[in-house]
């Protein structure tokens, strides 16, 4: 056999005379069928080390992506050293739920990750482990059913493309939420020195007519044209026409006691409140109903909104409008956005 000394590749030059000679017979008793069994084998055996090597890579970028995101969530817990104060604003506090949401599907991601990296290394050394057991080996390597393990790792490489997908939209969404409350910051930031901004603590003061007084006040800074329904039969409701020609019905909620980590029953907006609006929506017909309060929903209400397509803006949501003086903004899809 002639070995091209021009080739990319050059034979090892062993120092031991002996291994060289027997190199040499090796390779001069060598068949064509035997050299290319052996480049199917070690091809196989790249294409196995490529996949759990790009699963390793893809553990790298996950392990990073986790370490930021725990750093994140570090920087923005409640550092008061009493649990049951907590002097964060609200804007830092959703900071540290986007970020603590972000470490826990990273970790699921990761965990994942490590398993197909597992899975792709044992392929890995079923099939490296033959080598030089025989020259006759079948190609391509199987298993004791017959199926070639390199086969076996199609999936795996698949599912590392899903992974890498899924990896994307994560960040993708993460970053979508801290730009809108970049945005929110700086809204809570001039509203430091605006006067026309309405803190929480006047709201929970307020009586339920003056807080009807400044729901309408806040829908006409927006540019909504507003009115009050006679026909409702209820003082706590505003009708609202956005820019767009989008009509909105927005029931007011005024509740005593909002404070607190766990709200009591006076500070929850419940589901009977919730539909007595859509009753008065079914004879007004309006094109979305709001209900705003500086209080709280509890879970039925909130499933009793999301089924009936009722937009609810809680307390949270209250000092984004009201106080940070974020604009309240129709959509073509019947639905508000900003607070």
């Amino acid at each position: 056999m002639i070995i091209d000394r021009t080739a990319g590749v050059t034979p090892n030059r062993f120092l031991n005379r002996e291994l060289r000679q027997d190199v040499g017979r090796l390779i001069g008793k060598a068949t064509r069928d035997d050299m290319l069994r052996a480049f199917l084998w070690v091809s196989e055996c790249q294409i196995a080390h490529d996949i759990s090597e790009s699963w390793a890579n893809h553990i790298g970028v996950l392990d990073r992506e986790v370490q930021e995101a725990e750093q994140r969530q570090t920087d923005t817990q409640n550092s008061s050293y009493s649990w049951t104060y907590d002097s964060r604003n609200q804007v830092t506090k959703d900071c540290h739920q986007t970020a603590a949401t972000l470490v826990a599907s990273l970790r699921r991601e990761r965990n994942e990750a490590g398993h197909a990296h597992h899975e792709c290394t044992q392929v890995l050394f079923e099939l490296t482990s033959r080598f030089g057991m025989s020259s006759a080996q079948r190609v391509p390597v199987a298993d004791p059913s017959g199926a070639p393990l390199l086969d076996t790792l199609g999936p795996l490489r698949q599912q590392l493309d899903a992974a890498k997908s899924r990896l994307t939209a994560l960040i993708a969404e993460d970053r979508e939420v801290l730009h809108e409350l970049a945005l929110r910051e700086s809204y809570r930031r001039q509203s430091l020195t605006d006067d026309s901004s309405v803190p929480l603590t006047a709201i929970d003061s307020m009586k339920p007519a003056a807080f009807v007084d400044l729901v309408e006040t806040m829908l006409q800074r927006d540019g909504f044209q507003t009115a009050r329904p006679a026909a409702a039969g209820i003082a706590s409701v505003v009708t609202a026409t956005c820019p767009r020609g989008h009509v909105l019905l927005v029931s007011t909620h005024r509740v005593q006691r909002p404070y607190g980590q766990m709200p009591g029953p006076a500070a929850l907006v419940g589901t009977p409140a919730l539909h007595t609006a859509r009753v008065i929506a079914g004879r007004l017909t309006p094109d979305l109903v709001v209900v705003v309060t500086n209080g709280h929903f509890s879970d039925p209400a909130r499933r009793y909104g999301d089924e009936n397509d009722m937009w609810l803006l809680p307390r949270r949501d209250l000092q984004w409008w009201a106080e940070w003086q974020e604009p309240l903004e129709c959509c073509d899809n019947n639905s508000v956005q900003g607070a």
